[in-house]
């Protein structure tokens, strides 16, 4: 291991949706005019190894984390309340075939896993009670080779599979 790197960030966001007039909800007897409630706790973190070079190779081992709590409250929500885990970990090599070329592979595999918890006090009846949990998981990877032209002009070619985790919203 040539070098250890870190980063992790914490974000606590919050807002709420005030109409600028009255609508229907308000209308039929609701005197707050308060639309919607958002409050989003989120902790994730990168955690990467990189590699000392070993001959004509060099890359890089990481781990990554995301967790998100989200609330949802007020008129019309516009979901249920949601516990959101994603966990990663990947590969990613390159090997320098020549000054000018160099082939590059990556392989990762997510875990993701959403969990809804009641919501006694939603307006949504079908959010009351609603607790629910789903996974879904992935392996992704691609290879490339990287050639240089010129100075000034470089070519890629690459194939890859991708994955993007399903969110609460």
């Amino acid at each position: 291991i040539k070098q250890i790197r870190l980063n992790a960030n914490l974000v606590d966001y919050e807002h709420s949706e005030h109409p600028t007039a009255p609508d229907s909800a308000a209308a039929s007897g609701y005197a707050e005019f308060q639309q919607n409630h958002f409050h989003q706790n989120n902790y994730n973190g990168t955690l990467q190894f990189i590699e000392q070079p070993m001959g004509n190779w060099q890359g890089t081992i990481g781990l990554w984390a995301n967790f998100d709590n989200l609330t949802i409250d007020g008129l019309q929500p516009l979901g249920p309340n949601s516990v959101t885990t994603d966990i990663a970990g990947y590969l990613y090599e390159e090997y320098l075939a020549s000054e000018n070329t160099r082939f590059e592979g990556a392989v990762r595999y997510d875990y993701d896993n959403i969990s809804t918890f009641a919501s006694p006090g939603s307006t949504v009846p079908a959010f009351v009670n609603f607790n629910e949990s789903r996974n879904a998981n992935a392996v992704t990877g691609s290879i490339g080779i990287v050639q240089k032209l010129s100075p000034e002009l470089t070519g890629s070619f690459s194939v890859a599979r991708s994955f993007r985790a399903p969110t609460m919203q």
